[in-house]
């Protein structure tokens, strides 16, 4: 059935749904108190379902007080040895650390998608503070016994901060003091959020930028009284409603809270709305509207809000993430750490058999200036008596040995030239911001003139 909806005005308040993040943090957190907590505000989504689980066969006893409120009366004591996290990304990386607290063996398993997500970011770090790991060559199910010791550990954040956020939460009661150094941390406004609700609880941690954590050691979580405020990733699209089209009010929200999302409220001041902070509630209101450029590194998962906006507007906006990894050509001796934590790694072998040929082809440099100025470069093949040209453009923090490399000999073997690109920001062009195609489709048919001027106009190319 075919429906047409007319424009119209919006005006309204609502409440979004409690934030699952801080949902899964606070139930930990609980567990880990051995006195009487209160989450108010709770819903329970799939994840936030697969966290309960996890506190009761853990040790906590759970009493629902009313449908958004539970009694938690926390401390480790593990009814079975099993945890199963369900599709739950967090509660794997949150969970694993807080299990490794017990004496006995814990084995967490899952189910779906996340059977094949790598986990072993994870092993190194927990075997340096004293956790024994069964990795199951890096994915679930795994196994840890602890007590974990603390001590000292390095741990790679660059993929994730959820591991991280468990290490937080866990390593307060163990034995000895800790210090974590962390390697290239992403997603920060998560780490705040962590130690936010540690702070709630009455942990004490200190960091210094995200790159030093210090945790003392035989510390007490105290129980308390904890209102889970609601999701801002939720509350931005209602946000952008009213922004465009009314006025509309969001409950349970606060613009000082630690989640990344509340970014919105910056966006749409830029975009020309005005946006009302009060101490429960957040008001957007529509006023004439303009293009902007905003940063969305921090806070990717307001790109479907912020693009919603962007077509409301109907003008060009730019929403950049900002991105400075210089791989450069290190492929070749530094693949598995690399793909270490790729999807990619199962192919390993291909890939540097396919860079071992490369190496021996007649690769030409060349570079192009960007229409705003940056040197791009890109490497071109040539086939002799070739029917086309196949342009490569890599994908995000990817290059083109990466996402290419195991297909090249073969679309040269079809009689096509290849030219595969380092896109902006990436590799050894220039650039600050990849900007998800506003600026990179320009990049395109600065690439396709190159190709036309050495090859003619008339030679096809190929995407």
């Amino acid at each position: 059935m075919d429906k047409t909806v007319p424009p119209g005005r919006v005006k309204g308040t609502l409440t979004p749904p409690c934030s699952k993040s801080y949902a899964q943090r606070a139930l930990a957190a609980a567990l880990l108190s051995e006195e009487v907590s209160v989450l108010r505000n709770i819903e329970f989504c799939d994840d936030t379902r697969s966290a309960l689980q996890c506190i009761e066969t853990l040790g906590a006893r759970v009493r629902r007080v009313d449908p958004t409120s539970l009694s938690i009366e926390g401390g480790l004591s593990p009814k079975g040895c099993v945890l199963n996290v369900g599709e739950s990304g967090l509660s794997t990386r949150l969970f694993t650390p807080v299990a490794s607290l017990c004496p006995t063996p814990v084995t967490i398993e899952g189910r779906g998608s996340l059977l094949r997500r790598p986990m072993q970011m994870m092993f190194e770090p927990l075997r340096r503070l004293g956790v024994r790991v069964r990795d199951n060559g890096g994915f679930l199910p795994i196994e840890v016994c602890g007590p974990i010791q603390g001590g000292e550990a390095e741990v790679d954040g660059s993929v994730s901060s959820q591991f991280i956020t468990g290490l937080l939460l866990a390593l307060p009661l163990a034995r000895r003091d800790t210090s974590l150094h962390v390697r290239g941390a992403v997603s920060t406004p998560y780490l705040d959020m962590t130690l936010d609700t540690a702070a709630r609880f009455g942990i004490e941690i200190s960091q210094r930028d995200y790159e030093e954590f210090y945790i003392p050691g035989r510390q007490r979580y105290r129980s308390t009284y904890f209102s889970i405020e609601g999701d801002w990733s939720a509350a931005a699209m209602l946000l952008v409603a009213g922004a465009t089209a009314g006025e509309v009010t969001v409950r349970n929200v606060s613009m000082l809270s630690k989640q990344a999302d509340t970014a919105i409220c910056t966006a749409l001041v830029r975009a020309g709305a005005a946006v009302i902070n009060e101490e429960d509630s957040v008001t957007a209101l529509h006023r004439p509207l303009r293009a902007f450029e905003f940063d969305a590194t921090n806070c990717p998962d307001l790109f479907p809000a912020l693009a919603a906006l962007a077509v409301l507007l109907l003008v060009a906006m730019h929403i950049v993430m900002r991105y400075a990894c210089r791989r450069g050509r290190a492929l070749g001796t530094n693949i598995d750490a690399v793909l270490a934590n790729s999807s990619f790694r199962h192919y390993k072998d291909f890939i540097i058999k396919a860079q071992a040929w490369l190496a021996q082809q007649p690769v030409e440099e060349g570079f192009v200036t960007s229409f705003d100025g940056l040197r791009l470069r890109g490497r071109f093949l040539p086939c002799e008596n070739a029917r086309g040209t196949l342009l490569l453009f890599h994908g995000w923090r990817s290059y083109p040995e990466l996402d290419f490399g195991v297909a090249m000999e073969f679309y040269r073997s079809q009689g096509l030239n290849l030219l595969f690109v380092d896109e902006r920001a990436q590799g050894e062009s220039e650039g600050k911001f990849i900007t998800f195609g506003v600026r990179e489709r320009r990049d395109v048919h600065t690439w396709a003139h190159w190709c036309a001027e050495r090859l003619g106009k008339n030679a096809p190319l190929l995407l």
